[in-house]
This record gives structure tokens, sequence and C-alpha cells, in this order.
């Protein structure tokens, strides 16, 4: 009888654990493509305490508002070791939202090509706009690393080689990926990269800001070798992105090489380690301009410790990545389960991020994975 109770515990053990196993990802793949959904694309509001009834000088050291603070949500992929044994992942994922609203501390996704301004201003009674519109998306920018800064310290406090995921909030779908997969993606191109490299960046297809073409320029022929070197790894051609580039000059921020390349850095995702990533972003709450600009910066500096996606395994830029509706990831469905895959590699792609001119083609397939 004994022996029976036993036998019933353990296969009732296995039972959960292999439940687990089998739906590890897929409530992540529901939950960002609800931020999807959910993402109102709206300019970003005001967050600073000031009088409207006068001039008050330079605002950006005003309180912030109460509503108006960000904060780094942690996801779950749903591992055995959280479920059965309630214990921390082996890769925390999150990523940083306005606290109570769940919307992105970032502006809308046009905002990089021209098609809106990114945050509210407001002009006084005697003429001057104080904040401006740029004032206001520089603090959210700030807010939006605040709240950061007290995830990855929390984990550096623990451990600081932990390995985190930080992606942008509402505008990135997840792929289905495990964490056995997401550890394997990672490593595979840090090994592709060279020995040293420890934080995996998104790449893309357009500098962002684009006048930071000129400073991949400089730097050409070592970048060259090692994106070649990557690709080649994964055998892709060195052109994969020439198929699915649909760059102009004439837009903001829409300019590609020529031909077009899948080469530069995107700060909507990062992988490292937490003390790495803490590193990497800590000037934000100062640095005068966006955070792409610094992230890309920060690659072009220190490309001993920073690599980039090149080939799209592990994350997948979508913008100007879109030509007569053929993209380079298609979503699947194998057994009930949709997932994301890269078609150039033929494998899973753990995260997509529709930033700039590609977040109507995600929100599409945020509908098709919720469906």
């Amino acid at each position: 009888m004994a022996s029976a109770v036993l036998g019933a515990l353990v296969c009732g053990a296995l039972s959960a654990a292999a439940t687990a196993r089998r739906q590890e990802g897929q409530d992540l793949v529901a939950e960002l493509a609800e931020q999807v959904l959910a993402n109102k694309q709206e300019i970003l509001p005001i967050p600073w305490e000031f009088s409207i009834e006068r001039d008050v000088g330079y605002v950006g050291e005003h309180p912030i508002l109460e509503n108006s603070t960000a904060e780094a949500k942690q996801e779950s992929l749903g591992t055995v070791r959280e479920i059965q044994d309630g214990l921390t992942p082996n890769i925390p994922v999150a990523a940083v939202a306005i606290k109570d609203l769940d919307q992105p501390p970032a502006p809308p996704s046009s905002f990089r090509t021209g098609g809106t301004v990114g945050g509210m201003d407001y002009m006084h009674l005697n003429g001057v706009v104080n904040p401006t519109a740029d004032l206001t998306v520089w603090q959210w920018q700030r807010n939006k690393w605040f709240g950061l800064k007290k995830w990855l310290e929390f984990w550096i406090s623990r451990y600081p080689e932990k390995l985190v995921v930080v992606h942008s909030y509402g505008d990135v779908l997840f792929g289905g990926c495990n964490e056995t997969t997401l550890q394997y993606k990672y490593d595979s191109l840090v090994a592709a990269s060279g020995s040293t490299t420890k934080i995996v960046l998104a790449a893309e297809v357009s500098p962002y800001p684009s006048d930071m073409g000129w400073a991949y320029q400089r730097w050409n022929e070592s970048l060259v070798n090692r994106t070649h070197s990557v690709l080649d790894s994964y055998g892709m051609s060195h052109g994969w992105a020439e198929t699915y580039a649909n760059c102009s000059a004439s837009v903001p921020n829409s300019q590609c090489s020529s031909p077009p390349r899948y080469q530069y850095a995107n700060a909507g995702f990062i992988m490292g380690p937490a003390n790495d990533v803490y590193e990497m972003l800590s000037g934000l709450s100062t640095y005068p301009g966006l955070e792409n600009r610094l992230v890309n910066e920060y690659f072009l500096a220190n490309p001993d410790v920073v690599t980039l996606d090149y080939p799209g395994t592990l994350v997948l830029s979508l913008h100007n990545m879109v030509k007569d509706g053929n993209t380079p990831v298609e979503v699947v469905t194998t057994g009930g389960t949709k997932s994301l895959r890269n078609k150039e590699t033929g494998q899973a792609v753990c995260f997509v991020h529709g930033n700039g001119n590609s977040f109507d083609v995600i929100k599409g397939w945020a509908e098709q994975l919720k469906a």
C-alpha cells in the first residue's frame, strides 16, 4: 500500500514537471502579445510637478508626479524551477513600464521616423514653452532607467554575474523559447563573437540616430570581420537582410548602408550579466541624448565586451525589414502551440522587436498569437 502511494506521488511529481516543461514560455507568448495589443502609442505625458500659471525656469529637476514613475516588471517563462520549486529563474527577464498605467515609458514607434513628437510640451501665458517635448522625452528616459536600476541592483546584490534579459515594453513579442534555448542562443553568439564578449544586443538594418552610421564607418573593417565571422558560424549569407530591407534616405532614421546590412545596435533588447548591463546603461541618469545612441556608442567603444545578434537568432528587429509584406519572421503553429520563426535560420526566434515602422506588423502577429 505504501509503495503504491509513493509510486503515485512520484508519478504525480513527474507529470507536473513534464507539464511545466511542456508549457514553458507559452504564458509569456500571450503576455507580451497582450502588451503589444494594449500599447496605446500615445505621446508621453509631462512627468513633473510645476506651476502652470507662470514660467518657472528649468523644470528638469522638479519633483516627479506620483503617477509618472517607471518600474521594471519581471516576467516569467514558467520554468520547472519557478513553478515546482518556487525558486528564482536562472535567467530573469524584465521590461520597464509606467507604474500603474502599464504603458511604455518611451515615445510612440513613429517618433523614430518623424511621424510624431515624442512627448507633451506646455506653453505658458508669456509664450514660453517649458517643458519642451524633447525635455519630456528625456525625463521619461531617465525615469525608465531609475526603474530598471532598482531591478538590476537587486540581482547584482545577490549575484553580480546573473544573466538577465531586458527588453523594451509594449513593442516586443516573445517567440516561445524555453530558458535552456535562451541560454544556448546567448552562449552561441558569445562564442562566435570572441571569448571576452558578455553582452548581446539586438541588431538592426538602420542606424538610430542616423548619424551613428558615420561612427560605424570609422570601425568598418573590424566590425565587418566580426559580422562575417558570426554569420559564417551560422551558415548564413552575409547579405541575408537584402531580401527584406526596405530603406529610405528621405525618411528620418531609415537610411541603410549600401548594400543593406543587419549591423547596427538596437537597445530594445539586451542580454548579459547584470553588473555589465548596469555599467553599460548607468550613464543614462545624466546622458543628454537618446538611449539608443548611448548603447551604440558603448558598443563601438567596447567591442570586446558587447556583440550584436547579427543572424537574428535570439532577437530580431523589424524596422525597415518589411518589403511588400515580406518579413524575415513568421508565426508558426506546431501541435497547437504558436511561436515565431526566423525564416533565414529556420529556427525559433525568442524575441521580435517591432520598432520604428514595424509596429503594425507585430500588432497583427500579436492578434495571431492570441487567437
